[in-house]
């Protein structure tokens, strides 16, 4: 029996008629990597970002997801591109 394997896909390779969709674990595996591996907290991001400690906290629980001029700003903040969050 062969197992079907998936890929991520970028927002740049969506193509074939697949709309680009917001991915949750895209975005929280860069909030976690920037809070363990680059030292910038939750309350750091927040401060830093210009947003709420409650909207960053309910990003890293997937509860809400940033939209528009915070995502940017959350993206610049994690040295990402807005895209990068895209399957």
């Amino acid at each position: 029996m062969t197992v079907p394997t998936t890929t991520r896909r970028s927002h740049r390779q969506a193509g074939e008629g697949g709309v680009p969709t917001f991915s949750f674990w895209l975005f929280i595996e860069a909030l976690q990597d920037a809070n363990n591996g680059r030292g910038m907290s939750p309350a750091e991001l927040a401060e830093e970002g210009g947003f709420s400690h409650e909207a960053v906290a309910r990003w890293m629980a997937g509860i809400a997801v940033p939209k528009g001029g915070y995502l940017k700003r959350a993206a610049q903040l994690l040295h990402k591109d807005p895209e990068d969050f895209y399957e």
